[in-house]
């Protein structure tokens, strides 16, 4: 039986005026070890986002589909460690740092957005009630002890509601940080001065002060990455060296992946139409050296089938060795992406993230399917979902 995953879509037709209340935590469920023990946990690298799933190691993941799930054997077996009430719901966001520590982000029917988290591997969770509507976007601990969720409030017309909360004990307590504040979309968390046009897709924090903010605008043809360096209370655009065309192309940006405190890769397609019509499409990959303060780009990986309406999925082991889904092809590249190889062609089905913790193995989860390869991406199995897979790990 096929993993289903419900992809990370904000309600488009929400006529919501939301009033918002951030709670102090309340436990539905034991509480696990205490922020001092959380806060010995240091940060692993590298920092990105795997939206359904984290592969730790070619042995040990988790997985955030249908419920929260954990293997220690390469998902042959996997342990079902979904909070109670989570066990109804068709959707949940969630995100692990280690073995022990995880995060799940839903919102719950009549009850608003929560948060739920762990210390000791699942074993028990704790609950915190966040905003009273809305629905998780993004969610990221890039430590034990820092973290970040991004809900969406309200949307219609090619604008957004969006609100950014942030934690420094674990998930215990939130604050609203920052927020949009169309005209037409009120509430308490619409505090400002996120961009309402839509469409955001995510907010990665480097470590607690330095966060990027990165999506596609949906009417506008406009590179859509923004930095805060205070937090993610403000926010401005990230000065990246585009090519004419390119600045003026319809693009898609993809989280930033942070390979250790300097280092780090973001990839880009672009889309746009000469003076005779013509289509063309490029994805290109930037990578930075000083901690995002700024970026070069490689020479553009170019198409003619539509693909730079979609963002590329990529992966990076370090600065040189890395992996790109976009369109319908999965590329290597040995040089940083400065050339890329085709290693797996004629893929139909778009995949959600790509991980890969060594030069051979890897996992990626599509919509409907969660896949492994142990030889650098040119194979993919099918792993065998926690309904299937006999057992507990």
């Amino acid at each position: 039986m096929l993993l289903i995953l419900l992809r990370v879509m904000r309600p488009q037709n929400w006529t919501i005026l939301l009033s918002v209340m951030l709670l102090s935590a309340c436990a539905s469920s034991p509480s696990g070890p205490s922020s001092a023990q959380e806060s010995s946990v240091s940060g692993q690298w590298p920092i990105s986002q795997y939206a359904g799933m984290r592969l730790l190691d070619d042995q040990h993941g988790w997985l955030f589909v249908g419920g929260v799930f954990r293997t220690s054997d390469g998902g042959s077996h996997w342990q079902d460690l979904t909070p109670a009430p989570l066990k109804s719901l068709r959707y949940i966001l969630g995100t692990a740092l280690d073995a022990r520590h995880a995060w799940v982000a839903a919102s719950l029917p009549g009850k608003g957005v929560w948060l739920f988290r762990t210390t000791n591997a699942g074993d028990s969770w704790t609950s915190v009630p966040l905003t009273r509507r809305g629905g998780p976007i993004s969610l990221q601990f890039p430590d034990a002890r820092h973290g970040s969720l991004l809900v969406g409030l309200d949307s219609g017309m090619n604008h957004e509601a969006v609100a950014l909360l942030t934690t420094t004990d674990g998930g215990a307590h939130w604050t609203a940080v920052a927020g949009t504040r169309p005209g037409y979309f009120r509430g308490p968390l619409m505090i400002g001065p996120l961009n309402d046009i839509c469409c955001i897709a995510g907010v990665t924090f480097k470590d607690a002060g330095h966060a990027w903010l990165n999506g596609a605008y949906g009417v506008i043809p406009k590179f859509y990455l923004q930095v805060s360096r205070d937090g993610g209370r403000q926010w401005v655009d990230q000065s990246m060296p585009l090519s004419p065309q390119e600045s003026e192309a319809f693009s898609q940006v993809s989280p930033p992946i942070f390979l250790d405190e300097n280092n780090a890769v973001i990839a880009a397609s672009f889309s746009w139409q000469d003076e005779k019509g013509g289509e063309h499409a490029q994805a290109v990959i930037f990578h930075s050296a000083d901690g995002g303060r700024t970026w070069k780009p490689e020479l553009p990986l170019k198409r003619r089938d539509g693909s730079g309406y979609r963002t590329p999925v990529i992966s990076f082991v370090d600065a040189r060795i890395g992996w790109m889904r976009w369109g319908s092809v999965l590329y290597g590249t040995q040089d940083g992406g400065g050339r890329w190889t085709a290693l797996t062609e004629n893929l139909i089905e778009p995949w959600q993230s790509l991980q890969f913790v060594d030069r051979r193995h890897g996992w990626a989860l599509s919509q409907q399917t969660l896949l492994e390869t142990h030889d650098g991406g040119r194979h993919w199995q099918t792993v065998p979902s926690p309904a299937n897979a006999s057992g507990g790990s």
